[in-house]
């Protein structure tokens, strides 16, 4: 199904989101307006999910750019994780888990990234069938060999853990990424970078994805971005690119030392979370 179309509508949303309360509500309804009753609080619990839940952890964030900012992206996020089919936490669950609230520099989005769902998964979102402007996922042969090392949360500390009464779900990330058209940081090999400075593969195409579903044109049209992840052949590191005239995104591997103005770092900033991870 294109992505597109299933995030449409707020009451399909709803339902994914919130499976068992949606059923009990479409059961207790009382009278002929059952159906009527269900699809308002469906609406109602969806557009308090996008709209973010600001909690005591995201007190210092309301009415400033970057609580806009995390808004924002979690509305996009939202509506790719319906199109995945996996639970988005909402974004005070990050910051009771341990994620900094310092301040994000200027140009960075905050990007909440399900690790462990696979190359598969990816492959059915990223499937360029969809009418409405959605890239292929397009992977070397080495990154299909070895997309569990690079669906891995970069650092044992960077994620909370799947919510309760969900298992199979991935766990997740937040960290604020630049959303530049190419890495702010060019010319430096893979390991010039600092200790979880590089983005994660989902981190990278969570992004995109988020900026697809506003209909804004795919980052590094014209060169690569590193990614994090510690290959079984350690002379070669992940890097992601993309072709708009193709509607493709391009995860390919090179050799570590590899320098010039096509390819650099998207630092991921504002630390990482010191909650659990299981």
């Amino acid at each position: 199904m294109d992505p597109s179309e299933r995030i449409s509508d707020a009451a399909e949303l709803g339902r994914a989101l919130f499976p068992e309360l949606a059923a009990r509500v479409g059961a207790s309804a009382p009278g002929p307006a059952d159906g009527d009753a269900a699809e308002h609080w469906l609406r109602a619990e969806t557009e308090r999910l996008r709209a973010g839940a600001w909690g005591p952890g995201l007190a210092r964030f309301r009415d400033t750019s970057a609580g806009e900012r995390l808004r924002d992206a979690f509305a996009r996020a939202s509506e790719v994780a319906l199109a995945l089919g996996v639970f988005l936490p909402e974004p005070e669950s990050f910051f009771v888990a341990g994620v900094p609230r310092g301040e994000p520099a200027d140009g960075d989005l905050p990007v909440p990234a399900p690790h462990g769902l696979g190359l598969a998964g990816w492959q059915r979102l990223f499937s360029g069938s969809s009418p409405s402007g959605w890239p292929r996922l397009v992977c070397s042969t080495e990154v299909v060999r070895w997309f569990a090392a690079l669906d891995a949360v970069p650092a044992p500390d960077a994620a909370i853990p799947p919510l309760r009464g969900r298992p199979g779900q991935p766990r997740w990330t937040l960290r604020w990424l630049p959303a530049d058209p190419a890495p702010p940081e060019v010319g430096r090999p893979f390991q010039a970078a600092r200790p979880g400075e590089h983005p994660s593969l989902p981190e990278l195409l969570m992004l995109q994805a988020m900026r697809v579903v506003r209909g804004e044109p795919l980052l590094d049209p014209h060169g690569f971005t590193w990614l994090a992840g510690a290959l079984p052949d350690a002379r070669f590191a992940a890097r992601h690119g993309a072709d708009p005239a193709r509607g493709a995104i391009r995860i390919s591997t090179r050799d570590r030392g590899d320098q010039g103005p096509h390819i650099g770092t998207r630092p991921a900033r504002q630390g990482r979370s010191s909650g659990p991870a299981t």
